[in-house]
């Protein structure tokens, strides 16, 4: 798994984000979105992901993905419309750093 503790770039990272994450079963194009803004989505169904973080401007940015996309948001944004997602996440984070 990659250490998601290393800050990186969003430039030129994305595309090896989603090959880096996608199951060797699926058989499903993976699509990248990058985006600020809300949108509508399955967000009832519980299936997102953070998968990674990124910094673009000093503002960090973190990859959710819900079935086979993959969306940079802000990390704020993120944490109000998947808040289950962002406490698995930072709960990962912890525990990888023994800090829980």
């Amino acid at each position: 798994m990659a250490n998601l503790n290393c800050p990186r770039l969003i430039t030129g990272y994305e595309k090896r984000l989603v090959q880096q994450y996608d199951t060797p079963d699926s058989t499903t194009d993976h699509h990248l979105h990058f985006s600020d803004e809300d949108e509508s989505s399955d967000e009832s169904d519980g299936k997102q992901e953070i998968v990674g973080k990124a910094y673009n401007d000093n503002e960090l940015f973190l990859a959710v993905r819900q079935n086979s996309r993959v969306n940079f948001m802000p990390a704020n944004r993120v944490h109000k419309k998947y808040p289950q997602a962002t406490i698995k996440y930072y709960t990962k984070l912890l525990n990888d750093n023994h800090l829980l």
